[in-house]
């Protein structure tokens, strides 16, 4: 294990993610070794960049890596305050300690702390079930109403927070959407010299909050939009299948896990920003992911303009045809 480069730890990787989920372990710890390490740098503009690159790769989702991640670094922190406290504890790597247990725990101490202290000790002796934690869990998550009035009770606000604010007065969701569905942002049209029947039209679709079963909820997820068009293709009987993610705010860019599971449903995928957040997106977009940027017109500012930042590689996604599927029943 010593003195592994980048390759060889995502080599190792991806033998582990076929394996059952009691090996959750070993995973943590090589992508510990590749953030604490550094070994992303060179290759990576950020640790981040890299969890999403190697999710698309892998065909992995990134959600994944992230929850083996938490659970990881839970396990450690509890593991070194009961050392402290004189108390034997199982190597990480050695430990029958559960996955999910160690993910509710952390839930469970974000909203009431002094249960805490009892729960870790049953849950590293094994004494308490999954089960029972989420019911702990349940029991103590506020509402939606109650966890509005905390918020307001904690109205201070950081830097970031009101850096986000005001990146969100200066374009919204809606603003970018309008703007994607002018199409510009597809560039130069492919140039036919051919003639063309009358079932060989250049065509373009557009949908937004278009649903994809991507298996990691019961539910759908949605992606905010979704373009079909064969103005770009080689053959007008051709299609390129577009996804764009909208992201207003640096928090929802930077800790969005699920986007990455949108790249097996189309060709092409993107982030669309405002410009505010270029190259914070720059420094965290997957290597193949495209960037659209979208600016406010300096003469008309309730007009917007989508601007190519970064082109996407061509994708390789294996659930294409479910995509295909989903906007035939659409248009029927």
């Amino acid at each position: 294990m010593n003195n592994l480069n980048l390759k060889e730890i995502e080599n190792k990787l991806e033998i582990l993610m076929k394996i059952e989920k009691k090996n959750w372990a070993d995973f943590y710890l090589l992508i510990k070794r590749v953030e604490t390490e550094e070994l992303w740098r060179g290759a990576y503009n950020s640790f981040t960049q890299w969890v999403k690159d190697f999710a698309v790769r892998t065909k992995t989702h990134e959600s994944t890596i992230w929850y083996k991640k938490k659970a990881g670094e839970v396990y450690e922190k509890y593991a070194e305050i009961r050392k402290k406290k004189g108390l034997e504890v199982e190597e990480i790597q050695n430990s029958k300690v559960s996955i999910n247990s160690l993910v509710i725990l952390d839930k469970i101490d974000k909203y009431s702390p002094d249960k805490t202290e009892e729960l870790v000790e049953k849950i590293f002796n094994k004494e308490i079930t999954r089960n029972n934690l989420q019911d702990i869990y349940k029991a103590v998550r506020p509402n939606t109403e109650v966890k509005e009035k905390i918020n307001s009770i904690y109205a201070h606000k950081t830097d970031d927070e009101i850096r986000a604010e005001k990146i969100e007065e200066s374009i919204k969701s809606s603003n970018i959407l309008s703007a994607l569905y002018g199409i510009e942002w597809l560039g130069k049209k492919k140039e036919r010299k051919f003639f063309k029947s009358s079932y060989e039209q250049e065509k373009v679709q557009c949908f937004s909050e278009f649903p994809l079963f991507t298996g990691t909820t019961r539910h759908n997820r949605r992606i905010d939009f979704l373009c079909v068009e064969n103005m770009t293709t080689e053959n007008l009987w051709e299609i390129n299948i577009h996804g764009i993610e909208i992201k207003v705010n640096e928090y929802d860019l930077l800790n969005d896990e699920k986007y990455t599971e949108y790249t097996e449903f189309v060709d092409f995928f993107y982030l669309a920003v405002s410009e505010e957040l270029e190259e914070i997106a720059i420094n965290n977009i997957f290597k193949g992911c495209g960037l659209i940027v979208v600016y406010k017109d300096k003469e008309n500012s309730n007009r917007f303009i989508p601007k190519i930042i970064k082109k996407p590689n061509k994708l390789t996604p294996f659930r294409r045809e479910d995509t295909l599927t989903s906007i035939t029943l659409k248009l029927l």
